[in-house]
């Protein structure tokens, strides 16, 4: 069962150390963080939707914004944007070939700061052969309409779907996401943007 699994559980900073704990094999989940997030928000949403992901009964993520409509199948990996690139060149450097990439972070602002971030990804090769690309709310980061430029810009030319707004990692809510599980990214402009885990939780 999986709660039996040693998780490791964090976002922001942590995202270093689950970067390395899924690599090695490991059980890492990009989610809130024990001594602050949970301890906040006992009975929320955020924990709610934590506890159904550990004990096995699915999770999904809403995507309220499309940049580029599409579905993709693959691991989840990712986190915060700033951590990720710093990580670029080191043995825990992330390698998104074949997964679906989970990218967010805060106070970034001007949104210069995560367009180089973004070319830093892209041209370390980090981001070949990606299947798709979830953004998180990037709070203080720019504008909506400043961000969707500079994304699309950056990996437009990627041809993956590409979502933006995710409840993850900072911000007011912070929904679990398992990295190295399979998930499904479904973004249509009928039916809208969604993140949806295999319902066993299952990894690989």
């Amino acid at each position: 069962p999986l709660l039996a699994r040693k998780w490791v559980i964090g976002f922001s900073d942590a995202t270093a150390l689950l970067t390395a704990v899924e690599a090695a094999g490991g059980h890492a989940i990009h989610g809130p963080m024990v001594a602050h997030d949970l301890v906040r928000e006992a009975e929320g949403a955020g924990f709610r939707h934590l506890l159904d992901l550990t004990a096995g009964r699915g999770w999904s993520v809403p995507i309220p914004t499309i940049f580029h409509p599409g579905q993709a199948t693959g691991p989840m990996r990712g986190g915060c944007l700033t951590v990720l690139a710093s990580l670029l060149g080191t043995p825990a450097a992330p390698v998104f070939d074949g997964s679906i990439a989970l990218l967010e972070d805060h106070h970034e602002a001007p949104q210069r700061r995560v367009d180089r971030l973004l070319i830093q990804l892209r041209q370390s090769g980090a981001l070949d052969g990606v299947r798709g690309l979830v953004f998180g709310a990037m709070d203080g980061c720019g504008s909506p309409a400043e961000l969707r430029e500079t994304i699309l810009d950056c990996l437009g030319d990627l041809e993956v779907p590409i979502g933006f707004g995710a409840a993850v990692g900072h911000g007011s809510s912070n929904l679990a996401v398992p990295l190295g599980a399979t998930a499904q990214l479904s973004l249509s402009a009928d039916t809208g943007g969604r993140l949806i885990g295999r319902e066993d939780g299952s990894v690989g």
